[in-house]
C-alpha cells in the first residue's frame, strides 16, 4: 500500500463528527481510520490510478485532502465549501485531487455508499463526468501504482 507524508494535523472523534455533521451523513469506517491516523496526505512517491473509460488514464493523485490542513485547497472543508453548488444534491465528499485538480470523490449515497469515484470536473456540469474509481476506499488505496 502506498505510504503517504505531509499528514494533517491530529485530529479526534470530535473533528469527524463536525464534518459527519457538516455532510449529513457517516463516514466509511475506513476513511474515518485513515482522517485519524494520516489526516490527508502526500504519496511519498509519484502514484497514478487506472480509471475505466477515462480518456488518458491514468491519472495521479496529487494529495488526499484532510481536516485543518495548512495548505487551504487540501482541506475537507473548504473543498465542501468550494464545490457546494456543484455537489448540491450529490452525497459526494470530495477527498482527494489530481494533478489537474480534477477531484476524487467518496459517495455517501445509499446506492453507492463508500464507493471511491473521479469527478472530470473541467468540462462542465457533474452529470456524465463521474467515473468509478474503487469499491471502497482500502480498494482505492490498493488500487494506486507508483510510476518512479
Amino acid at each position: 500500500m502506498v505510504a503517504f507524508e505531509n499528514p494533517g494535523p491530529t485530529i479526534t472523534e470530535k473533528d469527524l463528527a463536525r464534518l459527519e455533521q457538516v455532510v449529513a451523513r457517516p463516514l466509511p469506517d475506513t476513511y474515518r481510520r485513515f482522517l485519524l491516523v494520516n489526516n490527508g496526505g502526500i504519496p511519498c512517491q509519484n502514484v497514478v490510478v487506472e480509471i475505466e473509460g477515462l480518456v488518458g488514464t491514468p491519472t495521479d493523485l496529487q494529495v488526499l485532502f484532510g481536516i485543518n490542513r495548512l495548505i487551504e485547497s487540501s482541506d475537507l472543508f473548504w473543498n465542501i465549501q468550494v464545490m457546494s453548488d456543484r455537489l448540491a444534491g450529490k452525497a459526494l465528499l470530495p477527498i482527494g485531487c489530481d494533478s489537474t485538480g480534477c477531484l476524487f470523490c467518496l459517495s455517501l449515497s445509499d446506492d453507492h455508499y463508500g464507493v471511491i469515484l473521479f469527478w472530470d470536473w473541467n468540462f462542465g456540469d457533474l452529470e456524465g463526468k463521474l467515473y468509478p474509481v474503487a469499491r471502497d476506499f482500502t480498494a482505492f488505496l490498493n488500487k494506486l501504482r507508483s510510476v518512479d
